[in-house]
């Protein structure tokens, strides 16, 4: 904002300057003289009052600016590249969402007690959108966490210590997360789908958690098992991590282990011979027609498609911890952002695929320019059924840091 600024001089005058306050792209407090006006004992000469005389101005100046469509940006000839001259503002639409679930309530009640030195909910939020926009290790979502706004500061060393605590908080989070959509959303729990899939190590050596078990892929190093269920809009309910060599089966229901000695039934394998070519389907649901019977299998399609978004798009794997308490936070921390990318999918009327819609996310960037003024230079139609549900200026060319600020607190209410 515009202000009238005065500043002492070593003979004890008074210089009066008019200048324009703003934050830079990290935050800091920045002010940029607009008009030098001299030294008061002189203006005191020309004017009654300066001081009330240019503060008078000086408001005037800021109402005519904030009215103003139009900004004079100067650009410096020898600035750099740097690392925070372009940030992503894409992760605003997930920020909503991410608040509307209010894991940020969540996750500050979790830590409030537990005496921690960093922000877990700032950490959370960074893990959860970088693994949505600049998917990799946490060293490189540390890294990059510059390229967010509204990310407090924290080192490397909080985000792995902080890993014990998301792993410690996974099932009362999982718990939450769906308490939340069936009261904002809805949900409905009527059917439920459920599969499993493993993920993969850069490593070929075992251990208690990380075992080799079957692979699609045929990989031979060790793997862990991931029972996930989704309701029947494709929204994860829950999910949770078995060891590598545990078989699907085992992850649905316990195995009862009576010591009863098991027969081959060969009149059973008799009749299931005359089945051979056929895809059959079993199920216990025996009062249900045939057709409904296809028609709820055809419907698994939804768990499958989160699978591979896990894997291909937020690349999940392959993992880069090892302990088994930061593997489950990890696994933790790539559920939330499939909720939240599943959610942001259903309040488009699922016009466009997940996939689409985090790689236009990811080009909704912006570069910074002169004072707090930033650069946009992408849109598409699915930005433009982004900003139409969220209402955050996708499609706009410019937009001061005050405004961007402006949405990211809005998302927070």
């Amino acid at each position: 904002m515009m202000f009238l600024r005065q500043s002492g001089r070593k003979d004890g005058r008074k210089y009066l300057q008019i200048v324009h306050g703003y934050r830079d792209s990290q935050g800091k407090s920045k002010a940029k003289v607009i008009q030098s006006l001299g030294y008061l004992d002189e203006l005191a000469q020309k004017y009654q009052d300066p001081i009330a005389h240019f503060k008078e101005i000086a408001k005037n100046m800021e109402s005519e600016r904030k009215q103003s469509k139009s900004h004079t940006l100067e650009i410096r000839s020898d600035a750099v590249v740097g690392g925070d001259l372009r940030k992503n503002y894409g992760c605003v639409v997930f920020s909503q969402i991410y608040h509307e679930l209010e894991l940020d309530r969540f996750f500050n009640n979790k830590s409030r007690h537990a005496g921690f030195e960093y922000n877990a909910n700032s950490i959370a939020k960074l893990l959860t959108f970088a693994r949505l926009i600049y998917p990799g290790s946490k060293k490189n979502a540390h890294e990059l966490k510059e390229k967010f706004f509204d990310i407090l500061d924290f080192s490397l060393d909080d985000v792995y210590h902080s890993l014990s605590f998301f792993n410690r908080t996974a099932r009362d989070c999982q718990k939450h997360m769906h308490q939340m959509i069936c009261e904002k959303y809805g949900r409905e729990t009527d059917l439920v789908y459920y599969d499993v899939t493993n993920y993969y190590f850069e490593t070929e050596h075992e251990d208690e958690f990380r075992k080799k078990g079957y692979s699609q892929k045929h990989r031979r190093g060790p793997v862990v098992q991931m029972g996930l269920a989704v309701d029947k809009q494709g929204i994860p309910i829950s999910y949770k991590l078995f060891k590598g060599n545990t078989h699907d089966s085992q992850t649905l229901m316990p195995v009862l282990d009576t010591g009863t000695a098991l027969a081959i039934n060969e009149e059973k394998i008799r009749q299931e011979e005359l089945l051979d070519g056929y895809y059959a389907i079993v199920t216990g649901e025996l009062d249900k027609p045939d057709d409904e019977i296809i028609e709820l299998y055809r419907g698994l399609w939804p768990i499958e498609e989160s699978f591979k978004i896990t894997k291909s798009v937020v690349d999940a794997r392959p993992v880069y911890v090892y302990k088994p308490e930061h593997i489950n936070a990890h696994f933790l921390l790539c559920f939330i952002a499939l909720t939240l990318a599943r959610l942001v999918e259903l309040k488009l009327g699922k016009q466009f695929p997940v996939a689409k819609i985090i790689a236009s996310l990811r080009q909704v960037e912006c570069s910074h320019l002169d004072a707090n003024h930033w650069l946009f230079d992408y849109a598409d139609d699915v930005t433009g059924a982004l900003n139409a549900m969220f209402d955050v200026d996708f499609g706009k060319k410019f937009m001061t840091t005050g405004e961007i600020k402006k949405y990211f607190a809005r998302a927070k209410k």
